[in-house]
C-alpha cells in the first residue's frame, strides 16, 4: 500500500512538473513567433528530420490505440504518396496545390479587368468579369459594365447557376480574389447551389495564376493593341478575341493544342485562294 501511494506521489509530481515545462514552451514559442514575425521559419536537413519523425510517431502511436501496428518509415511512405507533409510542416488546411489536384474538375475561377474606352463623353472605364474552368482553360464574359454594383453581380450570379446553360454547372468551388463586388448576397447565392467561394488570402496574385494569365494575354494581344471606340466596340472586340482564344491560340498548360472551327479553316482557304489567283 505503501509503495502504491508513493508511485501516485511520483506520478503527480512528474505530471506537474511536464505540465509547467509545457505552458513554459508554448508561452516561449509565443514569443520567438512574435518577433519572427510574418516570415517563414526555416528548418536545415536535420531539423526537418527531426520534427517529422516525431509528427510520424504520433501517428503510429494513434494506430497502435486502434489496434494497428505500423512503422514510423510505413506512415512516412504513405503521406508522401498522398502529397501530405509531415505534421511539423502541415498548416492548417489542405496545402493549395492538393486542393487543386484533388478537385481540378470541379473547380472554376473569376477576375475582373478593367478596360479604358474612349466615348463621345470622354474616357471611360468599363470593367468585364469573366470567369474560367481550369481544366479546359474555357472562359466565359460573365459581364460588363460601366459602374458594376451590387444588384448587377446577382443577377450575373444566377446566370452562371442557370440549370441549363450556366458556366457553374457542375463546379463546386469558385476562385476569387478579394474584391468587394464578391458581397455575402453572391456568396450566400452560389453557397444555395452547393458552390462555394474560395477567397484567395491577401498579396497572393499566383494562387489565380490560370485567370490572371488569360487577362494578361488578352491585354497584351488584343485591347492594348487598339483604342477601343463605345461600349459596342468593347463587345466586339472581346468577342473576337474569345474566339481566337478558344479556337485558335495555344495553350502551353494543356500541352499546346489547337482547335480550329470550320469557319476559320474556311476563311484561311479562302484568303489562300485569293492570293493565288491575284
Amino acid at each position: 500500500m505503501l509503495l502504491v501511494l508513493l508511485v501516485l506521489l511520483v506520478s503527480s509530481w512528474m505530471n506537474r512538473h511536464q505540465q509547467v515545462a509545457i505552458e513554459y514552451l508554448m508561452a516561449e514559442n509565443r514569443v520567438l513567433r512574435e518577433q519572427l514575425g510574418p516570415k517563414r521559419i526555416r528548418f536545415t536537413d536535420k531539423q526537418r528530420r527531426l520534427l517529422a519523425e516525431k509528427g510520424y510517431s504520433r501517428i503510429v502511436g494513434a494506430m497502435a490505440n486502434l489496434g494497428h501496428k505500423l512503422g514510423r518509415n510505413t506512415v512516412k511512405r504513405i503521406l508522401r504518396e498522398a502529397g501530405v507533409p509531415p505534421a511539423p510542416e502541415r498548416r492548417k488546411g489542405m496545402p493549395w496545390k492538393l486542393f487543386l489536384s484533388v478537385h481540378w474538375d470541379a473547380i472554376a475561377a473569376a477576375d475582373f479587368f478593367s478596360v479604358e474606352v474612349l466615348t463621345l463623353k470622354g474616357i471611360t472605364r468599363y470593367v468585364v468579369f469573366v470567369v474560367m474552368e481550369l481544366k479546359t482553360r474555357r472562359v466565359e464574359v460573365a459581364g460588363i459594365a460601366h459602374q458594376p454594383h451590387g444588384a448587377w453581380m446577382m443577377q450575373v450570379g444566377r446566370n452562371l447557376l442557370d440549370w441549363e446553360e450556366g458556366f457553374l454547372d457542375g463546379k463546386q468551388h469558385l476562385i476569387v480574389d478579394r474584391d468587394p463586388l464578391f458581397a455575402d448576397d453572391f456568396e450566400r447565392l452560389l453557397g444555395d447551389s452547393d458552390v462555394e467561394l474560395v477567397r484567395l488570402p491577401p498579396r497572393s496574385p499566383n494562387l489565380n495564376c490560370y485567370i490572371e494569365r488569360f487577362v494578361r494575354s488578352n491585354r497584351e494581344e488584343c485591347l492594348g493593341q487598339m483604342v477601343v471606340l463605345g461600349e459596342r466596340h468593347l463587345r466586339t472586340v472581346i468577342q473576337q478575341y474569345m474566339e481566337h482564344f478558344h479556337e485558335e491560340r495555344n495553350h502551353q498548360g494543356l500541352d499546346n493544342p489547337k482547335k480550329l472551327s470550320r469557319m476559320v479553316l474556311d476563311a484561311r482557304l479562302a484568303s489562300w485562294l485569293r492570293e493565288k489567283v491575284a
